[in-house]
């Protein structure tokens, strides 16, 4: 990974979830080594074959333009945004600014520029928790398949004991379900 985080590090793109020095990842789901990992990693882990990165458009381009064949391949003949470590077998899987996050249908959530959703840790760029639990909740409530992001956000709320006024952090399309979710959570801490 040590073209991609160069290219992390200048701020290119932004990591979703992985922790590469182990060979596997962990997801909670965007980002990076190290916001959703290590939000993941305080709440459940979760081991996936894949990572996600969050990239401009011109970071995608950038990639493929500098790393594929380089360690990086295409995942299949004609992917654009889907590829392969050859080192570690790893799947890659990118996300770009602008598009939609569950069914991919316009909506009022979109992944985001990272330049404008990120902070740095450890010398890696990751996504705001906020940022994170605003994809999923989207991610979630737009894809019937998806609903473990739900799951994913109940869990944060749990195990991070996010207060419920963390709603208006998040854009008004979710956060009824924020408030739907933080209700059940505060049910399960009572049992």
């Amino acid at each position: 990974m040590r073209g991609v985080n160069s290219l992390c590090n200048k701020g290119t793109f932004t990591k979703r979830s992985v922790n590469w020095r182990g060979g596997w990842s962990k997801s909670i789901w965007i980002m990076q080594s190290s916001a959703a990992w290590r939000w993941s990693r305080m709440v459940i882990p979760r081991f996936t074959e894949d990572v996600a990165i969050l990239m401009t458009p011109e970071g995608l381009a950038a990639f493929r333009e500098r790393l594929l064949g380089r360690g990086y391949l295409p995942l299949f003949q004609g992917a654009q945004k889907s590829f392969r470590d050859t080192r570690t077998g790893i799947r890659i899987e990118v996300v770009t600014t602008g598009d939609y996050p569950g069914d991919g249908k316009p909506k009022p959530v979109s992944f985001p520029n990272p330049k404008d959703a990120r902070f740095e840790r450890e010398g890696l760029w990751l996504i705001t928790l906020e940022k994170l639990i605003e994809l999923k909740l989207a991610s979630g409530l737009s894809a019937p398949h998806r609903l473990k992001d739900l799951s994913d956000v109940q869990d944060l709320i749990i195990r991070l004991n996010l207060p419920l006024d963390f709603q208006n952090k998040l854009d008004p399309s979710v956060r009824s379900e924020y408030q739907r979710l933080w209700e059940s959570a505060q049910s399960a801490r009572d049992e």
